[in-house]
Parts: structure tokens; C-alpha cells; sequence
């Protein structure tokens, strides 16, 4: 414990746009991000991305969290992209869920 994983990332993609929906239309084409994640403890992991992008802001600015450790299941988001089924998928496991509680 107490190590750091750092994850550095460059050359983004010139046509991958950041945060479009809000009105915040951004190229990536100048972000390098730097992630971190540091196990704290045998049930938090630390997670923490500087992003700079000198095209965009005066200076890199960074977000930090942690996450706790869970038994359930987790669904990489990148894999349901699109996928309009995923929704009714969850809501019949929901269903089913309180169905089978007492």
C-alpha cells in the first residue's frame, strides 16, 4: 500500500471533442492527462487525474476521489456505448430484484 500506478496519457485524438453536451466543445488535441491511483487501504483505492492543456486553460488543474471496494457487479461504460438495449436490460434486473425481496 501506498505505492501509485501513474498513467500517463498524450496525443489524443485532434477529432475527439471533450464535453460537447454542455456546450464546452474542446479538442483534445493538445490534453495530457496524468492519473493516478493509490490503494490507501486494503478496501480505498485513490483516484486522481491532472489534466493540462495549455491550448485551453491558463494551468493544469486536477480532480481527486476515492472509490471503497464493492461486491457488485460493474459495467465497464465504454462497452454499452450505444447499446439501447442496456437500459431495459437493467431495469428487468431491478425489477427482478425487488420482486425476490421479502
Amino acid at each position: 500500500m501506498g505505492e501509485t500506478l501513474v498513467i500517463d496519457t498524450i496525443n489524443f485524438s485532434a477529432q475527439t471533442p471533450l464535453r460537447p453536451k454542455l456546450g464546452l466543445f474542446l479538442t483534445a488535441a493538445n490534453v495530457h492527462l496524468t492519473e493516478r491511483l493509490t490503494l490507501l487501504d486494503l478496501d480505498t483505492l485513490r483516484y486522481e487525474v491532472t489534466v493540462d492543456d495549455p491550448t485551453t486553460w491558463t494551468r493544469p488543474w486536477t480532480a481527486a476521489t476515492t472509490w471503497k471496494r464493492s461486491a457488485e457487479q460493474m459495467f465497464e461504460y465504454a462497452c454499452h456505448e450505444g447499446n439501447v438495449a442496456l437500459q431495459h436490460i437493467l431495469s428487468g434486473a431491478r425489477d427482478q430484484e425487488r420482486r425476490s425481496v421479502p
